[in-house]
């Protein structure tokens, strides 16, 4: 088995890294790791303090950026460190199935032409809580054409890799495996963009020109949803939503012919699903927001989806089927179900947050230091 680096950006946020350590320590292939650092980008050392605590277990090497760097140029800093040709990437905001690592590095060595594993992953509040399939690996299916019931890991071609990256953020950062000359140089052209906020829909799309890229169909990361995040902050999200049809049609200036591949592949996709219009108004339902609405309008008019039988009734003049109906019917109570148990979760975590003016209510407690505001990634806040 190869060996390799790993690497965990985190941005003072010291309890969510201990987490994602811990998740680092359980893998079943440990003793590939040669390294792992965690690059703190922030003015604050108490990352420095949990790193000690796996200091047994793993072989750390903390770095801290100062001054703090943008989130973009985060992973340029710290790439000149990593000794290993195989690395991986993890956000301190989220962790790894026991094997992570293992599956991905068991693709890696068996086909050396491969540039990097990535995986689907699970959407998720914290270790303790329940957790949910991210819906982009539906995009991923249907953009492959692949059976994800029967394999493992499938391969995604360049056509493959951009209807995804079109259609969502479908490859995330802290799934990724990969060689590490491969990644160094593909974020390099990501950073040449110049777009701070989109790079995990370019990235994959870069990172394909140099070689294969694999998909792990089962799930083997957890991506935390938290109020921390960038993409929570009014003032990033409209930022990052109005570089969505910008960075579309970027893809198509520059990649037309693999644009055109994408779109047709996704289109024949969808008309294989014909008289199954419930499970495409699902995958649409979960992706759909009217502030995307410029985003979904461009894939149609510009980028040539046919993404009208995925709108259920919305801006594309989508009509639901009657199968669709009953399928929304039959969905509202476990989505009503959600909805309270989200709601009374926000309510516990704002009880815990004790801004100042409940402490009225709930005296003699201390208060916990203002969070950051921003993520600690790889030059993604959307």
């Amino acid at each position: 088995m190869s060996q390799l680096s790993v690497v965990i950006f985190t941005f003072n946020r010291p309890a969510f890294l201990r987490e994602a350590l811990e998740s680092v320590a359980r893998q079943t292939a440990r003793s590939a790791i040669t390294e792992l650092i965690v690059s703190e980008n922030s003015e604050f050392n108490e990352s420095r303090a949990v790193c000690e605590e796996f200091r047994d277990r793993l072989p750390i090497v903390w770095v801290q950026q100062r001054p703090p760097v943008s989130p973009l140029h985060h992973l340029p800093r710290v790439w000149g460190q990593i000794r290993c040709p195989t690395v991986a990437l993890l956000h301190d905001d989220d962790w790894w199935a026991p094997n992570h690592l293992e599956a991905a590095l068991k693709v890696l060595d068996c086909q050396p032409d491969c540039t990097a594993s990535y995986s689907s992953y699970f959407l998720s509040v914290g270790p303790r809580h329940w957790y949910s399939v991210a819906e982009v690996a539906w995009f991923v299916w249907l953009s492959s054409g692949c059976n994800f019931e029967n394999d493992e890991a499938v391969f995604l071609d360049e056509a493959g890799v951009m209807s995804s990256c079109l259609l969502n953020a479908s490859l995330h950062y802290s799934t990724l495996v990969g060689r590490t000359e491969a990644i160094g140089e593909a974020y390099a052209r990501v950073v040449a963009t110049e777009n701070p906020f989109d790079t995990d829909r370019v990235f994959p799309v870069l990172l394909r020109l140099l070689g294969p890229i694999a998909y792990q169909t089962a799930p083997d990361t957890f991506v935390r949803v938290h109020a921390g995040q960038d993409s929570m902050q009014p003032r990033y999200t409209a930022r990052g939503f109005a570089l969505l049809r910008d960075t579309d049609r970027w893809l198509l200036q520059t990649y037309p012919a693999v644009v055109s591949e994408a779109a047709k592949r996704f289109n024949e996709a969808a008309s294989r699903l014909k008289g199954q219009d419930h499970v495409l108004n699902y995958i649409w339902g979960t992706a759909h927001n009217r502030i995307k609405e410029p985003h979904w309008s461009t894939l149609v008019r510009e980028c040539g989806f046919d993404l009208r039988r995925l709108a259920p009734g919305g801006v594309l003049g989508g009509r639901i089927s009657p199968e669709s109906r009953r399928l929304v019917w039959g969905l509202l109570p476990p989505l009503l179900f959600e909805s309270l148990r989200q709601l009374a979760w926000r309510a516990v975590a704002f009880r815990r947050e004790q801004p100042a003016w409940i402490e009225r209510f709930w005296p003699g407690r201390k208060r916990p230091r203002p969070s950051s505001e921003s993520d600690s990634g790889v030059g993604n806040a959307s």
